[in-house]
């Protein structure tokens, strides 16, 4: 999903968590960490962006694939930090935030997404694994901003919006209980707004219709992934979904 979404749902996420657990509102501090963290992954997108300037906006932009920034296993030592904290009783409500955003990140990436999330990468030979990409019709084998032009197509952008719109409210409702400007939630509110902006900007024009390399101009082209999906056994049906080869095919 895009940075409206992964923002905005870790935000939501760490202020329920918050409420149930200390029955009043979060800092500033905390709350502007989870709206942070939840779209930390995609810093990624600035290497690709100062590497290729247009690398984010075409089809070449596939980090899930690329980058580790988007590998579940090597943020691990986030969990440990966490527990960690909660042992020692040492702030455990902002040591929850870089897990909890990153974390949370990677499911959503898991939904309506261009290729999906790989979340055993790391773990098998070759450091590849079967993407997870539910609820992708619409956006399956799409990339950079022909994705986004797809992605706001689907339900997932209208409830992402909703969502955006009720943070503002609340970061607002947060300084007035408390008779003051609070900068750091001005700047989630200003972040929010910023992201919303670019997603319509940049998902315009051309990227409404179809790339010119077509739509399955990812992965599913690559030699290598293709060769160790075939040795686990599947290769890509005509609609480029894997379906399970017979053992005296595999053989072959």
């Amino acid at each position: 999903m895009n940075s409206t979404m992964h923002a905005v749902a870790s935000w939501f996420v760490y202020n329920i968590l918050y409420w149930l657990f200390f029955h009043t509102y979060p800092s500033s501090f905390g709350c502007f960490l989870a709206f942070f963290f939840g779209t930390f992954p995609d810093l990624d997108g600035i290497y690709f962006s100062i590497k290729n300037k247009k690398a984010t906006r075409g089809t070449e932009f596939q980090h899930h694939l690329n980058s580790w920034f988007h590998w579940p296993i090597y943020w691990i030592p986030l969990i440990i930090l966490f527990i960690l904290s909660l042992i020692f009783k040492f702030y455990p409500e902002y040591f929850i935030t870089p897990m909890l955003g990153i974390y949370l990140h990677m499911v959503l990436d898991s939904i309506a997404c261009g290729d999906g999330m790989m979340w055993g990468h790391g773990f098998r030979k070759k450091n590849f694994s079967r993407y997870i990409n539910l609820c992708s019709s619409k956006t399956d084998g799409y990339h950079g901003n022909y994705w986004g032009a797809k992605y706001r197509q689907t339900i997932f952008y209208k409830i992402e919006n909703i969502l955006a719109m009720v943070l503002i409210f609340i970061s607002i409702y947060y300084m007035w209980i408390q008779h003051r400007f609070i900068f750091l939630h001005f700047l989630n509110i200003l972040f929010t707004i910023f992201y919303i902006i670019t997603t319509i900007i940049s998902t315009g024009g051309k990227y409404q219709l179809e790339p010119p390399e077509g739509r399955y101009a990812d992965y599913r082209k690559n030699p290598e992934y293709l060769e160790w999906m075939k040795q686990k056994g599947y290769v890509f049906d005509k609609n480029y979904k894997p379906i399970k080869l017979k053992k005296q095919d595999i053989k072959n």
